[in-house]
């Protein structure tokens, strides 16, 4: 009989939860859970256009993660409570679309040079709403340049300076040069890989007064790498918006 016992007590220690979680672990789970069906969601879907030979559509996705993400906050409130990281389902959003965007692109052999290092063009000063004052810059070593030009290489625009070039001409004397340099044309889509594209100087009153040059583009999904050269007329500098 104490055998028996010991057996029923120990087979119940074994059922019984290690530690129940809290209203606000319980949020976190259920978060993680959402998110991580979210990117899942996502990555089907491009699977899926790829195979249709169509665009990806993501509405059902957003959907589901919102309404996940809600039903979580909803629980926690219930049980007198709140999820602890202070996100909206929107911060999340952006973060998982961002990956999985890029992970579409890395998937695509044309676009191999996204997984490889690049420089990164983030001054403020290169935007195309900063004026050329005291100092005007220039990306070629014959002038004066700003620490983060390097010389040829693959680049990456960032906020505060911008996340792109500019597709239309901005104004002479912006993005703290004479001559601003844009993008005279579209930027690629995922599907074209590296392409080639020519860039003007916009200077002596029209768009490519300055000149014209080419460079490579690709598009990595939530954001384009840059082939750029020296310019090697000054003062001119690449622009972002």
């Amino acid at each position: 009989m104490m055998r028996t016992t010991g057996l029923i007590a120990l087979s119940l220690l074994l059922a019984a939860p290690l530690g129940a979680a809290t209203p606000e672990e319980s949020c976190e789970i259920a978060k993680n859970k959402a998110t991580g069906a979210y990117g899942a969601c996502r990555q089907k879907a491009e699977a899926s256009a790829i195979q249709k030979g169509t665009t990806p559509s993501y509405g059902k996705c957003d959907d589901k993660f919102r309404k996940s993400w809600d039903k979580a906050e909803a629980k926690a409130t219930k049980r007198g409570a709140a999820c602890v990281d202070g996100l909206e389902s929107a911060d999340l959003e952006t973060i998982v679309t961002e990956h999985s965007t890029l992970v579409a692109a890395l998937l695509s052999s044309r676009n191999v040079q996204c997984l490889e290092p690049y420089r990164t063009l983030d001054l403020a000063n290169r935007n195309v709403s900063a004026q050329a004052g005291f100092t005007t810059y220039c990306d070629d070593p014959s002038a004066v340049q700003d620490v983060q030009w390097l010389g040829a290489g693959w680049y990456r625009m960032r906020e505060p300076a911008g996340t792109q070039l500019p597709e239309t001409p901005p104004a002479e004397n912006s993005c703290s040069t004479d001559a601003p340099v844009w993008l005279n044309g579209a930027h690629p889509t995922i599907e074209e890989g590296i392409v080639t594209r020519e860039v003007c100087l916009t200077f002596g009153g029209t768009p490519c007064g300055g000149g014209i040059l080419n460079i490579e583009v690709v598009n990595c999904g939530a954001f384009f790498l840059y082939r750029l050269d020296d310019i090697g007329a000054c003062n001119a500098r690449y622009c972002a918006e």
